[in-house]
């Protein structure tokens, strides 16, 4: 094996740490990986907080765009519609199957239709 003098590389002599010197080096680096990681965890608790914001405006969406159709087929059944709801009873069940798309099976909405 080649020793490090013979191949260009010098050792510098090793300064002598103290043991106060030593906990203070160490104590140093902890807080700085501990920093590190809390930083990470922040970053991670935005990105999940972000996620679910976006998700529940998106639901939020479905939600209005729901009341609105639903809106319009209650006075649609009334009699009361305005000229995009005066359809033919297809749109109506079209209609109420996305009203009640997570409240009822289709052959329920069907049945009700069709004994109206």
């Amino acid at each position: 094996m080649v020793g490090r003098a013979e191949i260009g590389f010098f050792l510098l002599p090793q300064k002598a740490y103290t043991e106060d010197e030593l906990n203070a080096k160490l104590t140093r680096r902890v807080q700085k990986a501990a920093r590190r990681q809390a930083k990470q965890e922040e970053l991670k608790r935005l990105h999940r907080a972000q996620i679910i914001q976006r998700q529940l405006e998106q639901v939020e969406e479905k939600q209005r765009q729901l009341e609105e159709r639903g809106v319009a087929v209650e006075k649609a059944l009334r009699g009361e519609a305005d000229n995009k709801m005066a359809g033919t009873p297809p749109r109506l069940y079209q209609d109420l199957k996305g009203v009640y798309e997570f409240d009822m099976p289709c052959d329920c909405i069907r049945f009700a239709v069709n004994q109206h």
